[in-house]
């Protein structure tokens, strides 16, 4: 008998004196280090992997930055509402970069908006800091393709690229052309914003994969964006895995190719299936396509199943007034951990027994023996 086999039967039979009285062979010490492994998935208390990565920083720090830059040309252009969505998103990302570090967000008293973010991300990680002056400087080079501070910009922009392990020539290669391949000078925000997402798809599409990185697939909306920090991340950290979700976009902006290099550099999906969403439904079966492990999670009181999804490949968490109950990150960690010990060996997931069964027995059967 498997691993997972063995765990199954303990479920169904209740002890481990049952399960050797129904299969002798197994021999109590080859049970016990099955049930030392289970144990782990319980109680292990070691640290996961760092706060953050090269594909963390890359791809956020990159993203700071041109939102910052962004947020200035429509305040310009007196478009609030973009420059709102914009400032949401950016002081979203602060808080959660701190939460992830253990720190406290401080703007302090800096003359600009842009000096105090790159104050307070240089304090919390310094490399994440170098990417944020990459999302300006493409930003500003779009803006002012032309003129002799763009010039500047570029210098800097590809001394950071080489010092951070990239190729220089991409800071051109992708501003200077893939905006101009109609012909023409008279961009949109959206094009530039375009143009400075294909130089971060290239950056991400440049780094090592990351096992233990967690693409967080939700929809760009509440109740689930206010989920991210003490849910999604929480379950993400409960399997030993650092989650990364992506930044929204504002408009038209294409940005498909780059969120799935971030699905393809990364070990896992957590997807939210309470609601069905486009977006996260091409995410997940992108992320299938690729052979990532996928776990799916939903609000039990409002998810509506879908054919095609099996009930044990979803857990299905409980809220209150909006809220995820104290502990869901836990048991939604544990399910899922839980599920990748079921899972037997092939191309097409199946498990050799209810995941739900296993784990509503598997705590009782530790405490007991």
């Amino acid at each position: 008998m498997d691993r997972a086999q063995v765990i199954s039967e303990l479920a169904s039979s209740g002890s481990i004196e049952a399960l050797l009285e129904r299969h002798p062979q197994l021999g109590r010490e080859a049970v016990t280090r099955i049930l030392d492994d289970a144990a782990v998935l319980l109680a292990q208390e070691d640290q996961g992997p760092p706060p953050t990565s090269p594909l963390y920083r890359a791809y956020n720090g990159y993203m700071l930055g041109l939102f910052t830059a962004a947020s200035f040309v429509f305040d310009v252009r007196e478009e609030q509402h973009r420059r709102r969505a914009v400032l949401h998103r950016i002081s979203e990302f602060l808080l959660e970069l701190a939460s992830q570090l253990g720190k406290s967000v401080d703007l302090g008293e800096a003359d600009t908006f842009e000096d105090a973010i790159e104050g307070q991300v240089q304090a919390l990680d310094p490399e994440l800091a170098d990417y944020y002056r990459l999302g300006l400087a493409a930003f500003r080079r779009v803006v002012l393709h032309e003129r002799p501070v763009a010039a500047d910009d570029q210098r800097e922009a590809e001394e950071m690229l080489q010092r951070l392990g990239h190729p220089p020539a991409f800071f051109a290669a992708m501003l200077d052309e893939s905006g101009r391949r109609d012909g023409s000078d008279d961009r949109t925000w959206q094009d530039m914003m375009t143009d400075c997402l294909h130089l971060v798809r290239d950056m991400v599409a440049n780094l090592a994969d990351e096992p233990d990185t967690c693409f967080v697939a939700l929809p760009f909306c509440e109740p689930y964006e206010g989920r991210y920090l003490n849910f999604y991340r929480g379950v993400a950290a409960r399997m030993k895995q650092r989650a990364i979700r992506a930044w929204g976009g504002l408009g038209d902006e294409e940005h498909q190719e780059l969120l799935l290099a971030l699905i393809a550099k990364s070990g896992a999906l957590l997807g939210e299936v309470t609601e069905t969403n486009v977006n996260v439904a091409l995410e997940i079966g992108f992320a299938l396509g690729q052979n990532k492990t996928v776990h799916l999670v939903a609000d039990q009181d409002s998810w509506k199943s879908a054919a095609n999804i099996q009930l044990d490949w979803v857990f299905p968490y409980r809220t209150q007034d909006g809220e995820t109950l104290d502990g869901e990150e836990m048991r939604a960690g544990l399910y899922f951990t839980t599920l990748k010990t079921l899972r037997r060996p092939g191309p097409v997931p199946s498990w050799s027994a209810k995941p739900i069964v296993v784990l509503q027995n598997l705590n009782r059967i530790l405490r007991a023996d």
